[in-house]
């Protein structure tokens, strides 16, 4: 009564029906764009391609960043293997590759042995970042979810000016596979997501995303493989391609440029190189005008403060003298005497012609005269000590709550040009942030936090012509380093990039001239890309040995 059963045999069909299968492009349920970005794709003449099967992880084409080291990664004719169980944390894994990409582009990466186990995400992705204004990252992602689905997600996230990252996710796309490629494909400012499984060569076009169509920036794509939480996640990827209308290639092993001490308008214009750094070091920083504007002073060294002297220089690049041991100099506002910090003496001072050396403080460190020739300023103690150089009275420029407030003052203070007001990086007692403060030296009134626990910020401040604005170098997460930033006494938002400098170097510290018409710093110019060759160049990494 409750079942029904029936035998079947003997099914004949007749029919005029296809003997052979069609390649993927003549068949009827194919994506006719998916075969036209097949076909532009041939048509891109710059080509890297890279198999792991047979030529490993070679370091000049590839970046490994283990967030925490655990994984286990190895190399084998099988492919490049990863294997990272999670304990709590997210743990990633991503292997970068060197090339700046122009225009049209096409990037696949071949993956088998997925194997994706967590009690929240994990998953791998194919990631582009576009050095537009919002760095916009196009990420192709082969996801096991937290509610245990198995999905390709197509997505992207831009950065915007307060340094936060926003996302947005496409379609999501049902995928069990556990072998398949990869695949994000640029026409125009248009980014197209696709997939196929396993070994097949018809694929599925699973999103799109409208972008620019400015270059891939170095380092820019990304293979990632990540865990979050209690799993593991497994991974072998077997190789990559990425065709492109240009490619530039930044070899790992560029030599890197040296700093140079530049001069340019307070608005970008007029870049002068004063100096390299000079004969017998290898670094330098620090630099602090004269009161007159016909000098520089600043710091050279081979690589720390015991090794550091003071320099100056004219302005125009002549007559460059060593003074003697010492970093961090100032002048005093009649130029005829400096003050500096060395190690082992604390902070000192001596005439402008290196004699007569003469330890203030031996405690104290990061020095700086005012430009009027009142007042000397230094970090002592968690605090700033406002020293008066003709009576040898000192006091501490934080008082009360202010003074309880810091664990550490940094060196590389900064003075108003109007010589009222002190700004300086300090390291809060209580919550071991770094913040950036600004003091007038007259009234407790006028202390005010500009800045706090904001990442990479160098601790060399200048003021602007007009007092109102500070200056000083932040990394900058559109560039790929830092570079010279405002913030606004009045305003202490987000800082602002300050407009016109230049964008092929980083940029470290700073000064602004007295007549707030020049602005100082040191540089180091971006290690140069080269072409790579244009057509089918591949890896020159001897293939690995089998065991």
């Amino acid at each position: 009564a409750s079942e029904t059963e029936v035998r079947v045999r003997n099914v004949f069909m007749r029919g005029n029906w296809l003997k052979t299968i069609p390649s993927a492009k003549d068949q009827k349920l194919v994506d006719p764009l998916a075969v036209s970005l097949d076909a532009e794709s041939s048509k891109l003449k710059a080509v890297f391609t890279h198999d792991f099967t047979k030529n490993g992880l070679p370091p000049e084409y590839f970046k490994v960043n283990d967030s925490d080291k655990q994984a286990v990664k190895m190399s084998s004719p099988k492919g490049y293997s990863i294997f990272r169980p999670a304990k709590g944390a997210a743990a990633v894994v991503d292997l970068f590759l060197p090339f700046n990409v122009y225009g049209d582009y096409d990037i696949e990466a071949t993956f088998d042995q997925l194997h994706l186990e967590s009690k929240k995400d994990s998953y791998i992705m194919l990631i582009t970042q576009t050095d537009d204004k919002n760095q916009t990252r196009c990420r192709n992602t082969r996801i096991h979810t937290a509610v245990q689905n198995d999905e390709i997600h197509p997505s992207f996230t831009i950065l915007h000016e307060d340094r936060t990252r926003s996302y947005g996710c496409g379609p999501q796309t049902t995928c069990e596979a556990k072998a398949g490629r990869l695949r994000l494909a640029r026409r125009g400012e248009t980014v197209y997501y696709l997939f196929a499984e396993h070994d097949s060569d018809a694929y599925q076009i699973v999103g799109r995303e409208e972008v620019s169509d400015k270059p891939l920036r170095s380092d820019g794509i990304q293979l990632r493989a990540v865990c979050v939480e209690n799993g593991e996640m497994r991974v072998v990827w077997k190789d990559v391609t990425v065709r492109a209308e240009r490619l530039t290639y930044l070899p790992r092993d560029a030599p890197v440029e040296p700093k140079s001490l530049y001069t340019m308008n307070s608005d970008g214009t007029d870049l002068q190189i004063v100096t390299r750094v000079p004969d017998g070091y290898i670094q330098f920083g620090s630099p602090e005008w004269s009161a007159d504007g016909k000098q520089i002073t600043f710091d050279a060294s081979n690589g720390g403060t015991e090794t550091s002297h003071v320099m100056v220089i004219n302005a125009d690049g002549t007559n460059l003298r060593d003074l003697g041991m010492g970093c961090m100099p100032s002048f005093s506002g009649d130029g005829k005497r400096m003050v500096f910090s060395q190690p082992g003496k604390g902070v000192v001072m001596m005439n402008s012609d290196g004699t007569q050396r003469e330890t203030i403080d031996r405690r104290a460190w990061g020095i700086q005269w005012s430009p009027d020739g009142k007042h000397i300023a230094y970090g002592k103690s968690g605090n700033i000590t406002i020293l008066d150089p003709d009576t040898g009275v000192e006091r501490q420029l934080l008082v009360g709550e202010q003074a309880k407030q810091y664990s550490y003052i940094y060196w590389n203070l900064g003075w108003s040009h109007d010589s009222k007001s002190v700004c300086a990086k300090a390291r809060n007692r209580k919550t071991n942030a770094e913040e950036v403060i600004v003091a007038e030296i007259d009234t407790p009134d006028g202390f005010k936090i500009l800045q706090s626990a904001v990442p990479g910020i160098n601790v060399d401040f200048t003021f602007g012509p007009e007092n109102k604005n500070v200056l000083f170098a932040m990394q900058n997460p559109l560039h790929k380093g830092p570079q010279l930033y405002l913030s606004n006494r009045e305003n202490p938002a987000a800082p602002k990039l300050l407009p016109g400098q230049p964008l092929d170097q980083k940029i470290f510290d700073c000064a602004w001239s007295p007549d707030g018409k020049k602005i100082v710093f040191s540089g180091q110019l971006f290690p140069q890309a080269v072409e790579w060759p244009p057509v089918n160049s591949k890896s020159t990494v001897p293939p690995l040995k089998k065991p």
